[in-house]
């Protein structure tokens, strides 16, 4: 059964049973007060007759029924009393509305009480075909019991007076009921629109979809409210900002759109992002904010760039082999056979031991990817570039990140590469050596040196032998190596010659 139909037969039948059971309670007290005035009104009719002059006068008179019979029938057609009795001491009837039972002994078992005990009495008839009120009392004259008077009410009659009261809250029930079902059409109706049409199975399923999806997120997400109370996060975002599971109504934020960094109560760095949530209204409910630790997304980002500096390389390198191409293709095109194979064999070793190098050495693919970038490029300008076969670099180095040695190496290389353009016979040499507890970096040039004027205000920034506008490189290699508390040794006499010394120890680091 839809949700729809479950609501609205579950308010009709709430409705059906209180309108039912209300009217049933009103309608029996409303009875139970018109038998209680009935009663005290048959009561007080019998008192009221015994006391009448003519009857006291006329009860003990051996005519008397004449007169009593006569003045109780004018009563009983102008009130609503079914029937009168009257009857003397000795239980002869005076009065009666069957004339036939005048002067025959009363048969009535409340009147023959009353004429025994002299006092008033009534009861209740609860015949089914003419349910009454009986009411008795005494008649005295001069102080003497001389009979009884009896008078009977009808519910029917009171019921037939009564029935257009009856009638009203019969019809004021079933308008009650009525609007009752209306409503019940409308409220579920409204429900079902302000859950989208979804029944409730689908609801649980979706919810359960939704946390098995957030469970299983490594990204933390959060979605708080706009004055930033929490109503939703994810296992992910507990652990990176050292929530328990049991803490409830956390307040998060508000953040503004755009990745910036967050520090979590646990001391961990974290990059967030915010993202407004627009309900059905076009109106913002909230926000949802993304958690991601700030040290792997660096990561990934340095992995990105080492791809993208592999890509680089490999086209430089695609065109440094066309170049060798073409130089092969002249040399065979001019018979120069024995040079031609002497160039593939020099191209091809030195090849091989470059890319043997990168491959087995340097695990990190930032770097691999620079060094054979800068490589190919110091080749198009007739550079020789060698790589130390003892080189070692892992991936992920504990010793400093690939962005700051990208950054360190690529500055030293660039220098070299300038200072040896367009000069015959350069020579560029670059080692990379991680040990236990330190790495070494070193790259030499065979080119002029570092001039004696500058060599104390070498690492500021702006000092330069390259002209205006420049000296930033070595200044950025300097304030990476004190960051990291490494040193930095610089000769420059025969050519120049940086080696670097980063400290640290793998244990400590991990």
């Amino acid at each position: 059964m839809k949700l729809s139909r479950k609501i609205s037969l579950f308010i009709i039948l709430i409705l059906i049973c209180t309108v039912f059971i209300t009217s049933f309670f009103f309608l029996s007290q409303w009875l139970d007060s018109l038998r209680f005035q009935m009663s005290s009104q048959a009561m007080d009719l019998a008192e009221t007759l015994s006391r009448a002059a003519q009857i006291r006068e006329n009860i003990s008179s051996p005519n008397g029924d004449i007169i009593i019979q006569r003045e109780m029938e004018r009563i009983r057609l102008h009130t609503r009393i079914q029937s009168i009795q009257i009857a003397n001491v000795e239980g002869l009837i005076y009065a009666h509305s069957l004339e036939s039972e005048i002067g025959k002994r009363t048969g009535n078992s409340l009147l023959q009480m009353v004429l025994e005990s002299g006092e008033a009495a009534r009861r209740g008839e609860r015949s089914l075909t003419s349910p009454s009120f009986q009411a008795a009392a005494p008649i005295y004259h001069r102080g003497i019991l001389s009979g009884a008077v009896m008078v009977e009410l009808s519910y029917g009659r009171i019921y037939q007076e009564n029935r257009r009261n009856i009638m009203i809250i019969a019809a004021v029930a079933l308008i009650t009921l009525g609007c009752g079902i209306v409503l019940a059409r409308l409220l579920s109706t409204n429900i079902k629109r302000s859950i989208f049409g979804l029944e409730p199975v689908e609801i649980a399923r979706l919810l359960t979809q939704q946390d098995l999806i957030l469970s299983t997120f490594d990204l933390g997400v959060v979605f708080s409210d706009q004055d930033g109370s929490t109503s939703m996060i994810n296992p992910a975002a507990r652990k990176l900002l050292g929530l328990s599971p049991e803490e409830k109504n956390i307040r998060i934020g508000p953040f503004d759109e755009g990745p910036r960094e967050y520090q979590s109560r646990n001391g961990r760095v974290l990059l967030c992002r915010s993202y407004p949530v627009i309900d059905h209204h076009k109106e913002e409910a909230g926000r949802v904010t993304v958690f991601e630790d700030l040290t792997e997304a660096r990561r990934r980002a340095e992995e990105l760039t080492g791809m993208r500096q592999l890509t680089s390389a490999l086209r430089a390198q695609n065109h440094e082999f066309l170049n060798k191409l073409h130089s092969i293709s002249g040399l065979i095109q001019l018979k120069e056979y024995d040079e031609a194979l002497r160039f593939i064999s020099d191209a091809a070793g030195h090849r091989g031991e470059l890319t043997a190098v990168l491959t087995h050495r340097i695990r990190e693919p930032a770097i691999a990817g620079l060094l054979l970038s800068k490589y190919n490029r110091a080749a198009e300008a007739r550079i020789s570039v060698t790589i130390d076969e003892e080189s070692r670099l892992s991936s992920s180095s504990p010793f400093i990140t690939p962005q700051d040695l990208s950054t360190i190496l690529g500055n030293l290389l660039e220098n070299a590469y300038e200072e040896l353009r367009g000069k015959n016979g350069g020579e560029i040499f670059i080692g990379i050596y991680e040990g236990e507890h330190s790495l070494q970096c070193c790259v030499e040039d065979n080119g002029r040196g570092i001039p004696d004027y500058i060599r104390e205000n070498l690492f500021q920034r702006g000092v330069s032998t390259k002209g205006e506008s420049r000296g930033i490189g070595l200044a950025l290699v300097k304030e990476i190596i004190d960051r990291l508390g490494g040193t930095i040794q610089i000769d420059g006499v025969h050519g120049t010659s940086v080696d670097l010394d980063i400290p640290g120890s793998k244990e400590k680091q991990a």
